[in-house]
């Protein structure tokens, strides 16, 4: 591979530490600088000066907001994820592919194969990757010339983990008792190998498909901490975007593990913003009087977001007429009655029930659904109900699992799209939606996704997005230690299969129309 390629390879080792993890079959990814803030500026766009004029003073012209981008993630993060049973080692593939693709770069996005800065003299301006596109741009001619990069700052956060104080905004105080006993750290302990705990970890769900393993506490303190400082960052006017991949837990509930999920990171993200001291800046108009910030829970897993929902569901009789709640959440999923999760909150709400909530809402798809199906639904529901509910902040939950070739084996959903080109209803295209929605910061988090390879793909196209630079989805992927997992295509996209989409025109119509009363209610509520 070329030179760019073997300079994106990260340095790997084995895991030295004495931390519970399976130091022999994991290699660690050392990931530096996670405190520096790097700062990417677009060139000048002034013309040159001419000599046959005076110079004249540069008119003043109104520049957009940097948007500042945090990435969450450490070495020790990486390893703790990686422990999941569910997901062994993704963490891990996740954040080397980041590195390998050089997104976590200062100089990201990266600079055209014609603009070089290898043969430029010790003492030349080509040392910032800006410079190099402006003088590129003052060379070529402007059909030819490459875009400046965008005007972003990127920060790179490593965590702390959480408390058990943290959790318990969210979880009992049992729950996290079971859930931080240390446990043994052998792998033949019957509790590893049978998926069976002791008659406490039963009562709180620490069997099955969440067994307890060694490294359990760690993990969830790592997670929680993770999203949280995420979030504090938002809340803090820190940054307008910050990404958590290693997040996403939406099935924990209260009391008990469940689908995979120890601890709820999402609920906890959502009631850390929800107490945000004040109205965050930046997100909300000056002019008096402030109200609190609405924050808006959108979920794009397979699955649906059962233990957010309830956390937060409260019939609309039961609530007050005004003003509306801080929080908001809509997950958009595939629902059967013999699908995970069973609830009676994953159907098409129905406004004229008892229990209806417009604050808590679902999107059920049919098997097989994919950009088409999905970018309908999105402009007929998604967008009514955010242009309704107008939130300051939204947490994403970037569930991959319903992209083709996952093992779930239900959704059809691609990276790209079905448009000619602009890749409409990909699950690319609703993440740049989301970022582009107006006044809003995002906080994006991981989630489901059971095919390794395909969710680091997802996760780095997705981190792309985010920086304001998209990678092409035939980038091929670069030589580093997980290169063998991309076999046999070794590019970043993933692409639809041949499954039949049973979400039908009358379906469809359906949902769309249901969301338009929903938002009708939402916004009638705003206006009490």
């Amino acid at each position: 591979m070329g030179d760019r390629n073997r300079e994106a390879q990260a340095p790997w080792r084995p895991c030295p530490c004495p931390c519970p993890c399976p130091c022999t079959s994991i290699w660690v990814l050392p990931i530096l600088g996670f405190d520096c803030i790097i700062s990417m500026d677009s060139p000048s766009s002034l013309p040159p000066l001419s000599a046959s004029s005076p110079p004249q003073p540069p008119q003043q012209q109104p520049q957009p907001s940097p948007r500042r981008v945090l990435y969450v993630a450490s070495e020790r993060l990486a390893k703790l994820a990686s422990l999941l049973p569910s997901n062994p080692n993704r963490a891990l593939a996740v954040h080397a592919l980041h590195i390998a693709l050089g997104l976590l770069r200062p100089e990201y996005p990266p600079l055209p194969p014609s603009v070089s800065t290898a043969s430029a003299p010790a003492d030349s301006t080509q040392n910032s990757p800006a410079q190099a596109h402006a003088d590129a741009a003052a060379n070529t001619d402007a059909e030819d010339a490459p875009p400046p990069p965008p005007r972003t700052t990127f920060r790179l956060l490593r965590p702390p983990p959480a408390t058990a104080q943290d959790l318990a905004a969210f979880h009992t105080k049992d729950y996290i008792a079971a859930l931080l006993a240390e446990r043994p750290n052998s792998k033949t302990d019957e509790h590893t190998d049978s998926g069976a705990g002791t008659g406490a970890d039963v009562e709180f769900g620490l069997e099955d498909d969440c067994p307890p393993f060694a490294g359990l506490g760690a993990y969830a303190l790592a997670i929680a901490g993770a999203t949280l400082a995420a979030a504090r960052a938002l809340a803090r006017g820190e940054a307008d975007v910050a990404i958590c991949w290693d997040g996403g837990r939406h099935h924990a509930h209260k009391s008990h593990a469940s689908g995979f999920c120890y601890v709820n990171d999402c609920v906890l993200a959502l009631l850390a913003l929800k107490r945000a001291s004040t109205p965050l800046p930046r997100a909300l108009p000056p002019s008096p009087p402030p109200r609190k910030p609405r924050i808006m829970y959108l979920d794009l897993d397979l699955h649906f977001g059962d233990a957010v929902a309830a956390a937060f569901h409260t019939p609309l009789a039961s609530r007050p007429a005004a003003p509306p709640p801080q929080i908001l959440t809509l997950s958009m999923h595939h629902t059967h009655p013999t699908f995970f999760p069973p609830s009676p909150l994953a159907g098409l709400p129905d406004p004229a029930s008892a229990a209806f909530d417009p604050y808590t809402l679902a999107l059920p798809l049919r098997a097989g659904y994919g950009a088409r199906t999905v970018q309908r639904v999105w402009d007929g529901a998604v967008e009514r109900v955010r242009a309704a509910y107008k939130p300051d902040v939204v947490v994403l939950q970037c569930g991959c699992d319903a992209l083709a070739g996952d093992r779930c084996a239900v959704g059809n959903w691609s990276l790209g799209g079905a448009g000619a080109g602009k890749g409409e209803g990909g699950m690319g295209w609703c993440v740049a939606r989301v970022l582009a929605w107006p006044g809003a910061r995002v906080l994006l988090l991981g989630g489901g996704g059971y095919n390794t390879p395909s969710a680091a793909r997802a996760y780095a196209y997705l981190t792309s997005i985010a920086r304001g630079a998209p990678l092409p989805l035939d980038t091929p992927i670069p030589e580093h230690a997980g290169f063998p997992l991309y076999a046999p295509g070794f590019t970043l996209d993933v692409l639809p299969g041949n499954v039949r989409d049973e979400n039908g025109d009358a379906w469809v119509e359906e949902v769309c129309g249901v969301f338009g009363e929903v938002a009708r209610v939402i916004r009638e509520r705003a206006a009490a």
